[in-house]
């Protein structure tokens, strides 16, 4: 299960697991989102470093006419807490840094 609720030492906090490596994604810049176009609420997580075995499975698997489709981690957190009315969530994206290789 990629959203998972862990005990750390007694306390219970929210994280998000890798679904390639079953790891916790520690850092939001080491993760990514990745999700089919014609099914956008099942979502997928994964470390960057799993990026590539991981999009070449979900490829393989997807039906007929269907996109992969991803999301840098630390960007769709922070447009979930801007849909969620913490907007200024959004403002502390690295625009330049996320966006600049988009396409590539």
């Amino acid at each position: 299960m990629p959203l998972a609720v862990e005990d750390r030492g007694g306390v219970l906090c929210p994280a998000v697991v890798c679904d390639w490596c079953q790891e916790r994604i520690e850092d939001a810049e080491s993760g990514n989102v990745y999700y089919y176009h014609d099914e956008p609420a099942n979502l997928f997580y994964n470390h960057k470093r799993c990026a590539w075995a991981h999009d070449a499975y979900l490829e393989a698997h997807k039906s007929e006419g269907a996109l992969v489709m991803s999301e840098h981690l630390e960007v769709f957190l922070a447009q979930l807490l801007g849909n969620t009315g913490r907007e200024k969530a959004m403002l502390l994206i690295d625009r330049k840094r996320l966006y600049e290789t988009r396409g590539r």
